[in-house]
Formats: structure tokens, C-alpha cells, sequence
């Protein structure tokens, strides 16, 4: 589930903003989730 919610992510942000942003917010998630966000 968590793999196909950030493959969806990834191709949403492609063509939008470079790569190293994408992988950027997709690394936040983990820490807006643990704080409840």
C-alpha cells in the first residue's frame, strides 16, 4: 500500500519539480506521520 501511495506520488511530481524535491517530501512523511500531522 505505502509502495503504490509513492509510485503515485513520484509520477504525480515528475514532470512538476525535479527529483531531489520529490524525494525530498516523499522523506518527510514518515516524520509528519509520527507526530500526528
Amino acid at each position: 500500500m505505502t509502495d503504490q501511495l509513492i509510485q503515485s506520488i513520484v509520477t504525480f511530481f515528475q514532470d512538476k519539480i525535479p527529483n531531489e524535491i520529490t524525494v525530498f517530501i516523499i522523506s518527510l512523511l514518515p516524520v509528519l506521520e509520527l507526530r500526528g500531522g
